[in-house]
């Protein structure tokens, strides 16, 4: 699920996203990497990869890109909402907009 909010408004944008980020796909790994992928708009290929690291107080994860890969990456500052062994829920800021994904398991 994705939501963004901005000036008190708050709009579901998960089917955007889904169109946006054809089969988005990220594996957080307990050694701190991560790897990403999906199909922009189910025409282009992405992949990327890279670190986290939690903040002191673990209510934030901070995403680094390591990978060469084109493109901005991954947001850097997510917020911790929810988290789980195989669930992730978190907000960043995208351009001034609150952004709201979860993250659950493709597969059970």
């Amino acid at each position: 699920k994705v939501t963004e909010t901005s000036n008190g408004t708050t709009t579901d944008k998960t089917t955007d996203y889904k169109n946006a980020y054809y089969e988005y796909q990220i594996t957080i790994y307990k050694n701190n990497a991560y790897t990403l992928s999906y199909s922009g708009f189910n025409l282009v290929a992405y992949t990327e990869s890279g670190t986290w690291v939690y903040s002191g107080d673990k209510t934030h994860v901070y995403f680094t890109k390591t990978s060469t890969a084109p493109g901005s990456g991954f947001a850097s500052d997510w917020t911790i909402l929810k988290l789980k062994e195989k669930e992730l829920w978190g907000t960043y800021i995208n351009n001034g907009t609150l952004v709201e994904i979860h993250f659950v398991p493709r597969y059970s």
